[in-house]
């Protein structure tokens, strides 16, 4: 499968979300992407030394398929030091894929297809993380924009690029926000203010949905939809700020290594990966 556009469009759903998971390895360092009937997608690795997560079309362990290369990612996510800032790229961009290596964006940041940003408020007797999650938009014919460097793109994650400053918080640690609190599944929730800028064009903007606090449980709570979960600091839901009430994606733990990743459009399957892999370091 050397094609990688099945990953990169949005999903064809608009009203149900569509089901995957996520098999975690014991060592938490490998990810496995998996359709709902447990159809092999794509797989992650963590390269914790060089703060990047590298994704690959083929599973290492399949013996059917061409000869796994580790140093061949078909998409990279990295991250800062505190990881609080995540930017997903296309290692080779749509746009400069049949340029020479000095004319393409490979050395200018490459084609990036999503930005996620974690970070913290205080939510009753507890800490909950919220994210902001920035992805290109769509254009007429329903494709998504290809936000590559050499055709003037900014950073996807700059200030004037800034998505709408209107989000909800997610229960549970962000990762490099200490202090919060694992997510059961029961209720959802209050809006939070998020710092960011806000400014419309030519990209969408997710947000995660804030839990409420629950005196029985003593902890942070979300509703999932069609899912039974765990607590657990992983667990979030992102909605549009046009539409806070209505769930575009959610990723819950369903197993002591499995986990549920449900979404539908504006998002891919390469971007729900991306954003719920931005989430590997909570404990």
């Amino acid at each position: 499968r050397e094609i990688l556009s099945e990953f990169m469009v949005p999903v064809k759903s608009k009203a149900k979300l569509q089901r995957y998971n996520v098999l975690r390895s014991e060592d938490a360092k490998e990810f496995r992407l998996l359709s709902g009937d447990y159809a092999f997608m794509l797989f992650a690795r963590v390269c914790a030394e060089e703060r990047r997560i590298d994704i690959f079309q083929y599973d290492p362990k399949d013996d059917n398929l061409p000869a796994f290369d580790p140093s061949r990612p078909a998409f990279t996510l990295t991250y800062n030091i505190s990881r609080t800032d995540w930017r997903l790229v296309q290692e080779r961009c749509e746009h400069c894929q049949y340029s020479p290596k000095h004319l393409s964006c490979s050395c200018r940041g490459k084609q990036q297809v999503a930005c996620v940003r974690h970070f913290a408020t205080k939510l009753g007797d507890g800490v909950s993380s919220c994210m902001e999650v920035k992805i290109p938009g769509l254009g007429g014919d329903g494709s998504p924009v290809i936000w590559c460097p050499r055709l003037g793109r900014r950073d996807l994650a700059s200030p004037g690029t800034s998505p709408s400053s209107r989000s909800h918080g997610n229960g549970g640690e962000s990762p490099g926000c200490p202090g919060g609190s694992p997510v059961r599944a029961v209720r959802s929730g209050s809006p939070c203010v998020s710092p960011c800028a806000s400014e419309r064009g030519e990209t969408d903007m997710l947000s995660t949905k804030l839990p409420t606090w629950n005196e029985e449980f003593k902890c942070l709570v979300l509703d999932f939809e069609g899912r039974t979960v765990m607590a657990s600091p992983h667990n979030f839901q992102l909605s549009s700020p046009e539409d806070p009430d209505e769930l575009v994606c959610q990723y819950g733990k369903i197993g002591p290594n499995t986990f549920s990743l449900d979404f539908k459009q504006p998002l891919s399957i390469i971007q729900a990966f991306g954003v719920s892999l931005s989430t590997s370091f909570c404990s």
